[in-house]
């Protein structure tokens, strides 16, 4: 069975891939890490395997307990990655595959899993084995770890008693003999398969893992969001929860050894004279650029269209918005090819801004509605990227707010067409980062509905 595997429920991120009897793993620095790094380790991974995200049979990801932010990218991407690829999902608790993990090395039936919550409590949660499956005994909880009790014939497994060796007042006669830290184990043991070994992970600062009891807030963020794919099934169904049998989108792309960075160049001309006034109630569109024109990669039929209110529409890579657009796309490998285009979108009254030390140049404005025809005949897009809800707003015509605008996928001009957040405010909000890393995913593997 192919499958794939990730875990970033705590400081250390895990992923595992396995085609037939191969198994590739990775495991590096979690946190606020996981969000940047996540996505090029399953493309490295898949490259590794000769895999492509089509050829997997589901996406297994960890669901917590565990840090409420990691659980968040852990959520959001493998959400987006199932939702474009038309994957099942099969989010795994922590604490059974812990208790998992005992019954696989030790043979434990009767188990109780105890994990640092961290701010000086415990996650805990009891299990039991019989006929042949997990019965939970003790529903998942969180308490100091002095109040917490171990009936017998129950073996404490997990990591908590490293954390707290004087505090868990346990019977002296129960079985403790197991310490299993979870970051280094058993993602992949409720699926059947074999385990890896674990490597010591470096120390790492404390990071706050009470905000909530994270199986609840992951459980919120895998919901379907239910997004409508209008009018043609281009992978934008709602991920599935239970493995069956779905057309699949096709995978990421395979990772590549070569930076390429350049000044965006302007497509074709558009007919418009540069900077003439439009009625000021209408939105206006600028040409649109070629983001990586010395580029030699890609294909013209996996072509990007990108809109945004970029602050310099003739530079849209420049500035601190612009640069963080292109580590967006670069994350997806997209800087290797030269069909990704750029165009600039103002709104009613406004002038676009130059960004400091780029010098400006004159923009040839277009009423929106004409220009964005003219710009998909010309750069013939697989999919359409609009970020911001103000501009999204303007190209769908909608008056949606930005997250239900977000859980569709749209069509303009027949392009499938998928909303995220505008660079200027995940530059502003951080946390948002990991959900525009799952839109990106959604329209990686988007294609126009055939003919």
């Amino acid at each position: 069975m192919n499958l794939l595997a990730f875990d970033t429920s705590t400081d250390t991120l895990f992923i595992a891939i396995q085609r037939g009897d191969q198994l590739w793993q990775h495991q590096a620095a979690g946190g606020a890490n996981s969000s940047a790094t996540l996505i090029p380790a399953i493309q490295a991974g898949l490259q590794a395997l000769d895999l492509k995200l089509v050829d997997l049979k589901a996406i297994v990801f960890g669901r917590g307990p565990g840090s409420f932010t990691g659980l968040r990218t852990s959520c959001a991407i493998a959400q987006g990655l199932a939702l474009g690829a038309e994957l099942p999902l099969l989010p795994i608790d922590t604490l059974l595959a812990v208790a998992e993990e005992a019954r696989h090395q030790h043979g434990c039936t009767d188990v109780m899993a105890v994990l640092d919550a961290r701010m000086s409590e415990v996650y805990h949660a009891g299990y039991r084995w019989a006929d042949g499956l997990w019965q939970a005994t003790h529903a998942l909880g969180v308490c100091a770890p002095e109040a917490l009790t171990v009936p017998a014939p129950f073996v404490v497994v997990g990591n908590a008693q490293a954390a707290y060796p004087d505090r868990l007042a346990f019977d002296e006669h129960a079985p403790m003999a197991l310490n299993l830290d979870p970051r280094q184990r058993a993602m992949l043991q409720e699926m059947g398969i074999t385990l890896w070994m674990p490597t010591a992970a470096s120390p790492a600062a404390p990071v706050p893992q009470r905000e909530a009891v994270a199986v609840v807030a992951a459980q919120e963020v895998v919901a379907p969001a239910h997004p409508a794919v209008v009018p043609a099934p281009v992978g934008g169904a709602s991920a599935p929860t239970a493995p069956s049998p779905a057309p699949m989108a096709p995978a990421l792309p395979a990772v590549a050894a070569v930076t390429v960075t350049s000044r965006a160049t302007p497509a074709a001309p558009v007919t418009a004279a540069a900077n003439e006034a439009l009625p000021s109630t209408e939105w206006q569109i600028a040409p649109a650029v070629q983001a990586y024109p010395a580029a030699t990669g890609g294909s013209p039929q996996d072509a990007w269209l990108v809109i945004w209110e970029a602050p310099n529409p003739s530079a849209p890579l420049e500035g601190d918005t612009g640069k963080l657009l292109h580590h967006m796309l670069r994350a997806l490998w997209l800087h290797h090819s030269p069909h990704v285009w750029i165009a600039g979108v103002q709104r009613p009254g406004h002038e676009a801004l130059p960004v400091a030390g780029v010098p400006a140049q004159p923009v040839a404005w277009q009423s929106l509605s004409q220009g964005l025809a003219a710009h998909v005949q010309h750069t013939q897009p697989a999919r359409i990227l609009v970020l911001g809800m103000h501009a999204a707003r303007a190209v769908l015509g909608s008056e949606e707010a930005l997250g239900r605008l977000r859980a569709q996928v749209h069509q303009v001009q027949h392009i499938p067409t998928v909303v995220s957040y505008d660079p200027a405010y995940l530059l502003r909000s951080p946390h948002a980062k990991p959900a525009a890393w799952a839109d990106l995913c959604r329209a990686h593997a988007l294609r126009p509905p055939s003919s």
